[in-house]
């Protein structure tokens, strides 16, 4: 039995094989964890070994590929009347968005200089509806990061809330 779980979000992933009929297969995840979980049974085969593989989709990550018995996905070996469940899991890539703040003062001399206690909302994607806030730190950054996708999640957007004295 080949499994198919994603630890976030759900999808279609291909899976090949050299060794099994049919050799091209698709299983799909409805929802994360178990409870989303699609897989594939391939019975009556007999004594050997086998392969499976999963070509992974853009934007995803396999975290993990095990089979129950110990063997390597690749080189899954069957022995007569034994039962082998392979696991395939998957995780959405993420990403971070830094936000970067300088000023301009002239009793700081010439330049851009880093601008630190700036207040900034982020919204969008799989974001709270009120967003998340950053405050810039002494180098004048601020980042937020385990963002899903944008392919995933939709847009973000970045609002400054503008300190006083600036514009």
């Amino acid at each position: 039995t080949v499994e198919k779980i994603t630890s976030d979000g759900f999808g279609s992933f291909d899976f090949t094989s050299g060794t099994l009929t049919p050799a091209a297969f698709t299983l799909t995840t409805t929802a994360p964890g178990a409870a989303g979980k699609d897989s594939r049974l391939f019975e009556d085969l007999a004594p050997g070994t086998y392969d499976v593989a999963e070509t992974v989709p853009a934007g995803w990550n396999l975290a993990s590929a095990t089979c129950d018995d110990g063997s390597d996905p690749g080189a899954i070996g069957l022995s007569a009347g034994e039962d082998v469940v392979c696991t395939f899991v998957d995780e959405r890539e993420t990403g971070a968005i830094l936000i970067t703040k300088t000023r301009k003062h002239a009793a700081s001399g010439p330049g851009d200089h880093p601008h630190a206690g700036v207040s900034f909302t982020i919204t969008g994607g799989e974001l709270p509806a009120g967003g998340v806030a950053v405050v810039t730190g002494a180098n004048g950054e601020a980042c937020y990061d385990g963002l899903v996708l944008s392919s995933f999640a939709g847009d973000y957007t970045v609002t400054e809330s503008v300190p006083a004295g600036y514009v």
